[in-house]
């Protein structure tokens, strides 16, 4: 007994394996645009945190000489004990707002019945 040969799919077949090609073209394309808002907004929250940190550290930061540099170059050195990030956001709640010229922020220690 022969085989049939199948010439290949169906013309049925063909249209909706033809969609969903479009279909997870159309996927990847959203998904690559999140994933590009994802890496920008990730960018911008660094130099948000780089700039907060450095002003923080030039406010209130003791004065130093760098000296790694041949030139010496005055900078400012702020220490912060180290800390879990976890434990800070389960312990604390962060406010903060524009003031008069200055940003104020205020951490205050979350009640019992919210830290878990």
């Amino acid at each position: 007994m022969k085989r049939k040969e199948q010439a290949g799919p169906s013309a049925g077949e063909t249209g909706r394996l033809e969609k969903k090609i479009r279909d997870q073209a159309r996927e990847l394309k959203r998904l690559r645009e999140k994933l590009e808002r994802t890496y920008e907004g990730s960018v911008q929250l660094r130099i948000a945190v780089n700039a907060l940190l450095t002003a923080a550290a030039l406010a209130h930061g003791e004065k130093v000489i760098d000296p790694e540099r041949s030139e010496k170059r005055p900078g400012r050195r702020l220490e912060i004990p180290c800390f879990s990030a976890e434990e800070m956001g389960r312990r604390y709640v962060l406010s903060a707002r524009r003031g008069d010229g200055s940003y104020v922020m205020e951490a205050w220690e979350k009640d019992d019945r919210s830290v878990k």
